[in-house]
């Protein structure tokens, strides 16, 4: 009987890991990266927000490195802190802690992430995003 219980034990540790392990890896990877901003979408309350091009040349960029550091820039203006990645039922979110923000932690939902391209919202009352692609 022990042998029975010890190779059912083993199967199941085999079995356990799957390849969303290495899917979430992947999914990391590709944040970890410098993302230029494309799109913005803002509801004033309306509830007719559209997605609205970003001006060629914009400086607002925001980078994930490896190891849980960020860094956004608008325009003059660059902000860093910390960040983690987890996985709330099928949404990975980002927990971001701004340096200046006395501890403050900000919750981000990934919409769509991907080698080309980042999508995220805020946690606003009203509609909000942004769309980002790789800086090249």
């Amino acid at each position: 009987m022990k042998n029975v219980s010890y190779i059912l034990i083993v199967l199941v540790g085999c079995f356990a890991c799957t390849n969303t392990d290495v899917i979430e890896a992947k999914k990391e990877d590709s944040l970890f990266k410098t993302w230029q901003l494309t799109e913005s979408l803002a509801d004033i309350g309306d509830g007719k927000a559209t997605w609205q091009k970003v001006e060629s040349g914009s400086k607002s960029t925001l980078t994930f490195a490896a190891d849980g550091t960020f860094k956004q820039v608008n325009g003059n203006e660059t902000q860093t802190g910390t960040y983690r990645l987890v996985d709330e039922k099928s949404t990975s979110v980002l927990f971001i802690k701004p340096n200046d923000a006395q501890g403050k932690e900000f919750k981000w939902t990934i919409i769509d992430l991907s080698e080309s391209n980042l999508n995220l919202t805020f946690g606003c009352i009203e509609a909000c995003g942004a769309k980002y692609v790789p800086v090249k």
